[in-house]
Protein backbone atom coordinates (compact mmCIF):
# COMPACT_ATOMS: atom_id res chain seq x y z
CA UNK A 1 0.00 0.00 0.00
CA UNK A 2 1.36 3.40 -0.76
CA UNK A 3 -0.05 6.67 1.02
CA UNK A 4 -0.34 10.23 -0.50
CA UNK A 5 -0.11 13.49 1.74
CA UNK A 6 -2.98 15.86 1.23
CA UNK A 7 -3.18 19.27 2.59
CA UNK A 8 -0.75 18.38 4.16
CA UNK A 9 -1.85 16.62 6.68
CA UNK A 10 -3.23 13.64 6.21
CA UNK A 11 -2.13 10.39 4.81
CA UNK A 12 -4.93 8.59 2.87
CA UNK A 13 -4.08 5.39 0.54
CA UNK A 14 -3.70 5.88 -3.02
CA UNK A 15 -2.56 2.18 -4.03
CA UNK A 16 -2.68 -0.70 -2.77
CA UNK A 17 -2.06 -4.54 -4.23
CA UNK A 18 -2.94 -8.21 -3.10
CA UNK A 19 -1.60 -10.74 -4.79
CA UNK A 20 -3.28 -14.55 -3.53
CA UNK A 21 -4.29 -18.23 -5.10
CA UNK A 22 -7.86 -19.61 -5.00
CA UNK A 23 -7.57 -23.77 -4.95
CA UNK A 24 -10.74 -24.35 -6.40
CA UNK A 25 -11.37 -28.40 -7.04
CA UNK A 26 -7.70 -28.97 -7.09
CA UNK A 27 -6.58 -26.01 -9.28
CA UNK A 28 -4.84 -23.17 -8.00
CA UNK A 29 -5.98 -19.96 -9.68
CA UNK A 30 -3.75 -16.88 -9.02
CA UNK A 31 -5.87 -13.74 -8.03
CA UNK A 32 -4.05 -10.15 -8.01
CA UNK A 33 -6.69 -7.33 -6.65
CA UNK A 34 -5.37 -3.50 -7.46
CA UNK A 35 -6.99 -0.42 -6.51
CA UNK A 36 -6.29 2.46 -6.94
CA UNK A 37 -7.91 5.66 -5.30
CA UNK A 38 -7.40 9.15 -7.20
CA UNK A 39 -8.76 13.00 -6.88
CA UNK A 40 -9.10 12.77 -2.83
CA UNK A 41 -11.28 15.74 -1.21
CA UNK A 42 -11.92 15.59 3.01
CA UNK A 43 -15.52 16.58 3.08
CA UNK A 44 -16.47 19.34 5.42
CA UNK A 45 -17.36 19.28 8.65
CA UNK A 46 -21.05 19.00 8.61
CA UNK A 47 -21.20 20.39 12.25
CA UNK A 48 -19.50 20.19 15.49
CA UNK A 49 -21.19 17.99 18.24
CA UNK A 50 -22.81 19.39 21.46
CA UNK A 51 -23.09 18.25 24.93
CA UNK A 52 -26.68 18.14 25.95
CA UNK A 53 -27.73 20.75 28.60
CA UNK A 54 -28.08 19.11 32.05
CA UNK A 55 -31.88 18.23 32.54
CA UNK A 56 -34.17 20.21 35.00
CA UNK A 57 -35.21 18.34 38.25
CA UNK A 58 -38.46 16.68 37.69
CA UNK A 59 -41.15 18.57 39.68
CA UNK A 60 -42.61 16.71 42.32
CA UNK A 61 -46.29 16.38 41.90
Amino acid sequence: TYRENVEGKYWFPDYSRSDDTVDLKGLQIAVRIVIKWTDFKPLPVASQAVAPATPSAPAKP
